[in-house]
């Protein structure tokens, strides 16, 4: 059973015209996002994306059910995947770019 706020599934559609740069004209690829959420979240809780930049993107989580490869996990300086996500999605124009993003 889910709780009563999983009923508030909605759409949202992000509209944040960005520039490249503080004194470019030119606007981010991913300038408008829509996608699935919860209210109050500013990410999609299934990850996935329809972007301007003419990218559709989405993942799928892959748990770890072996507590032996815990202690490979290093979460020093590292970015939590939905916030590498949001700013992928801002910037990539390619699916190789999407991916060089996301990685860092």
């Amino acid at each position: 059973w889910n709780n009563y706020e999983a009923m508030l599934r909605i759409l949202k559609k992000y509209t944040l015209p960005f520039q490249t740069s503080p004194h470019s004209d030119i606007t981010i690829p991913g300038h408008t996002q829509a996608f699935s959420s919860y209210p109050g979240t500013i990410f999609s809780g299934d990850d996935f994306y329809i972007l301007s930049s003419g990218l559709v993107s989405l993942e799928t989580t892959i748990g770890n059910n072996n507590n032996k490869l815990w202690k490979f996990i290093k979460p020093d300086n590292s970015v939590l995947e939905w916030l590498r996500n949001i700013v992928a999605n801002r910037l990539a124009r390619t699916g190789a770019e999407w991916a060089t993003i996301f990685e860092k």
